[in-house]
C-alpha cells in the first residue's frame, strides 16, 4: 500500500482547521501522513494543530516564517515522505473516499470532482463531477476542453501527484505570485506525466466565503498570469501533437480577458488609467489570438 502525503498550508485558520483535519483523518485509505504547514499564523491555529499531532502519529506540525501559500506548499513537498502528494486547503474538507479513489489507478496524475460549499448559507451551492478518463497524457490533451470549464485543472486540490515527478523536474508553486500559481504548477507537472486517471467522484468540498467586490479583488497583472497559463496549455497540446483544440483554448483565453476587463471597469483606478490598461492588454491579447494558427502550422 503506497503512502500519500497530504499537505495542508495554514495561515490563521483557527475557525476551520479542526474540521479540515478531521476530514483527512476520516479517510478510508489509511496509509497517509498529514503535514500541517503553518505559514506564520498569529491566531490559535498552531495550538490546535499541536493537539492533533499528539493524538495521531500520522500528523506532523511544521511552523515556518510567513512566505505565502506557495512557499508553504513547496516546503511541504520537500519534507514529505509519501510517494504521492495531495493538497488540501485549511478551510476545506475532503470526503472519506477521496484518497482511496485517487490512488486506485496508480497513475502519474489523478483527479476527481468537487463541490462548492457556501459558508454563509452553510449549503452546497454547486457540484462538479469530472468526465471519467483513464488513459495517457495524450488522451487528456485531446479532451482538454472538458477540464478547463469548470476549472478542474486550475487548482491543486482534488488531485494526486507523484512526488518524484515534482522533485525530478523542479516543479514548484511560483512563490512570487498570489494568483494563478496553482494552475501553473498543475500544467508544468502535467507536461512530465505519462498516464492519468480522472474520476467523476465528488471528493472535495471547497468553501466559499462570499463574493468579494470587484474593486477589492482586481489584480493588474491577472491577465498576464492568465496568458502565462494559456501558453502552458498550448505547450501541452503541441507536446502531444494535438492540433484540433487550439480554438477552444483561445476561447478560454477570451473568457479570461472579458473577466479581467469587467474587473478593471469596477476597479478604483482613474478613468484614464483604465483606458490605458485596457488598450495595452487588448493589443497584447490580439497578438495572442494569432498563436494557435501559427502553432498548428509548425
Amino acid at each position: 500500500m503506497k503512502k500519500i502525503s497530504v499537505i495542508v498550508p495554514i495561515y490563521n485558520s483557527e475557525k476551520y482547521i479542526s474540521e479540515c483535519i478531521e476530514s483527512v483523518l476520516n479517510q478510508t485509505y489509511k496509509n497517509f501522513e498529514l503535514l500541517l504547514v503553518d505559514d506564520g499564523s498569529k491566531d490559535s491555529s498552531g495550538d490546535i494543530c499541536r493537539k492533533y499531532e499528539k493524538q495521531d502519529d500520522r500528523i506532523k506540525y511544521i511552523y515556518k516564517e510567513n512566505g505565502g501559500v506557495s512557499s508553504a506548499r513547496n516546503h511541504g513537498v520537500q519534507i514529505a515522505a509519501g510517494e504521492y502528494i495531495a493538497f488540501v486547503d485549511s478551510d476545506d474538507i475532503v470526503k472519506p473516499e477521496i484518497l482511496e479513489t485517487l490512488i486506485h489507478g496508480n497513475s502519474d496524475f489523478s483527479m476527481c470532482g468537487y463541490e462548492l460549499f457556501d459558508d454563509i448559507s452553510h449549503t452546497v451551492s454547486s457540484q462538479f463531477s469530472c468526465p471519467k478518463l483513464c488513459g495517457n497524457l495524450h488522451d487528456l490533451a485531446q479532451n482538454i476542453s472538458d477540464y478547463l470549464s469548470p476549472p478542474y485543472l486550475l487548482g491543486p486540490w482534488v488531485k494526486l501527484f507523484r512526488r518524484d515527478i515534482i522533485l525530478d523536474n523542479d516543479v514548484i508553486f511560483p512563490p512570487e505570485l498570489s494568483y494563478g500559481e496553482d494552475a501553473i504548477f498543475v500544467f508544468e507537472y502535467l507536461s512530465h506525466c505519462r498516464n492519468v486517471s480522472i474520476y467523476p467522484y465528488i471528493g472535495y468540498s471547497y468553501r466559499r466565503h462570499g463574493e468579494e467586490s470587484l474593486s477589492r479583488k482586481f489584480l493588474l497583472n491577472k491577465i498576464d498570469i492568465n496568458y502565462r497559463i494559456n501558453r502552458l496549455i498550448y505547450a501541452l497540446l503541441r507536446q502531444e501533437n494535438i492540433f484540433g483544440q487550439e480554438q477552444i483554448v483561445s476561447n478560454h483565453l477570451l473568457e479570461c480577458f472579458v473577466s479581467y476587463e469587467k474587473e478593471l471597469i469596477f476597479s478604483d483606478f482613474p478613468e484614464r488609467k483604465k483606458c490605458k490598461v485596457f488598450y495595452e492588454k487588448y493589443k497584447y491579447y490580439k497578438n495572442q489570438l494569432g498563436k494557435p494558427r501559427r502553432l498548428a502550422q509548425r
